[in-house]
This record gives structure tokens, C-alpha cells and sequence, in this order.
């Protein structure tokens, strides 16, 4: 749909922040409102973000981020608001990690 309903559609980003509509629903967030937004934030070893009670997440790991070189390295289902997954086993060097949402 374009138009008048621009994104507002469950797959747009009415806000501009990165995230579908239908996922800030689901993970409670407010669609509409750019500060609210799906992002983890890294503390030490531990990674945290916004969610739902109950959500299910799959964390990945790389020490590239080229195309398939992604490592699936936990997962997660939330209790609260908050979902959290320590590293129990960094790689030396540089690595980045992403946190996926696992639709139920």
C-alpha cells in the first residue's frame, strides 16, 4: 500500500527507526514513536534489549559479518520486559553479535 497509509502497514516503519511496525507490536514497543525502538545495547559480555515476556530470540555471533559467516550462539526467552544473554565464551579479538526474533 502507498499513499495515504505510507507505513502504517504491519511490514512498514512508521517511525523510520529500522524496525516494522508488526515487530515493534509484537515486542511491546510503540510502532509510532522513534525512540522506541528494537536495539541491543553491550555491557562487557552482556547484551540486553527490549522485549515482550515470553518472546523467543536467537543470538549470532561473527568475527567478519561477511554474508554466512554467522554463528548461531544461544537463545533466549524473555522473562519481563527485558531480554539478556551473556557471552560465556568470547572469541579473542573482534566480534559482533546480533539478536534475531524468533516469530511464534
Amino acid at each position: 500500500l502507498t499513499g495515504v497509509f505510507g507505513s502504517r502497514v504491519a511490514w512498514g516503519d512508521y517511525d523510520n527507526d529500522g524496525s516494522s511496525n508488526l515487530l515493534e507490536y509484537h515486542l511491546g514497543l510503540i510502532p509510532n514513536n522513534g525512540a522506541s525502538t528494537f536495539k541491543a545495547l553491550l555491557s562487557g559480555h552482556t547484551l540486553t534489549w527490549p522485549s515482550a515476556n515470553g518472546l523467543s530470540f536467537t543470538i549470532q555471533r561473527s568475527t567478519s559479518m561477511a554474508t554466512g559467516g554467522w554463528s548461531d550462539v544461544g537463545t533466549v526467552t524473555t522473562t519481563g520486559n527485558t531480554g539478556t544473554w551473556t557471552d560465556t565464551a568470547p572469541p579473542l579479538g573482534k566480534a559482533f553479535c546480533r539478536v534475531k526474533y524468533i516469530a511464534n
